[in-house]
This record gives structure tokens, C-alpha cells and sequence, in this order.
């Protein structure tokens, strides 16, 4: 009888930890971060991006929410406490700058360490 029983409470945890196994790395959030987390998304808002970052200074939480219609980034410290809230903006690749865009004196720099030369003639004299 007893082994029937152990052997139930085997296959049970057994079955449920492969229910609980969807593929997803899980972490423990604090409840001070959840709660925070839930005060900060309020009733309409939602959270679509979560990651834990470990630090110098201890472990913090970088929370992405998106509130009326605008994204945030919502970092947290362990402790649940708010350490900063931005509006999460979008990285665009930088745009190429031209010589001719930079300033005078930075072109005429530019232009002595390069060997006096611009870039027109050196092309011209590779091709």
C-alpha cells in the first residue's frame, strides 16, 4: 500500500512539473517588484517585456510596459523601488556624417591627419 501511494506522489510530481515545462526560462520575481510592476501598469496597461539584470551594485529588473499606447522602460531594484521610467524610444542606426557636415576646424583636422588629401582624390587614384 505504501508503494502504490509513493509511487502515485512519484508520477504526480513527475506529470506536473512537465505541465509546468512550456519551453520559457522562468525566474523568481520578488513580490516587492510585482507589486511595483502592478502600481506602475496600473489596470490598462501591460507588461510586454521582462528581464532581470545582474549588476555591480546587486540585481535589477528592466521592465518594458506599454501605457496608452506608448512604450516604457521601467527599471527596478530588488527591493521593488523605482529607479528610473522612460519612455522607451526606438535605436536607429546612426546616420553616416559627411565631412562637409562637420565644422570647419574639425574638416581642416580631418584633412591634416588624413594626409591632406580628400576622399574624392583618393578614390580617384584607387579606381
Amino acid at each position: 500500500m505504501k508503494r502504490i501511494v509513493l509511487i502515485l506522489a512519484l508520477a504526480l510530481v513527475v506529470f506536473t512539473a512537465r505541465a509546468e515545462d512550456d519551453g520559457k526560462l522562468t525566474i523568481e520575481i520578488p513580490s516587492a517588484v510585482q507589486a511595483a510592476v502592478a502600481k506602475e501598469k496600473g489596470d490598462t496597461g501591460k507588461v510586454h517585456d521582462f528581464k532581470r539584470v545582474n549588476e555591480s551594485d546587486g540585481t535589477a529588473y528592466v521592465v518594458g510596459l506599454i501605457l496608452d499606447g506608448k512604450n516604457y522602460a521601467l527599471s527596478l531594484d530588488a527591493g521593488g523601488h523605482v529607479m528610473k521610467k522612460e519612455i522607451d524610444v526606438p535605436d536607429t542606426d546612426p546616420k553616416p556624417l559627411k565631412i562637409a557636415g562637420t565644422p570647419p576646424k574639425v574638416r581642416a583636422t580631418l584633412q591634416r591627419e588624413a594626409g591632406a588629401r580628400s576622399s574624392c582624390a583618393r578614390r580617384r587614384r584607387l579606381t
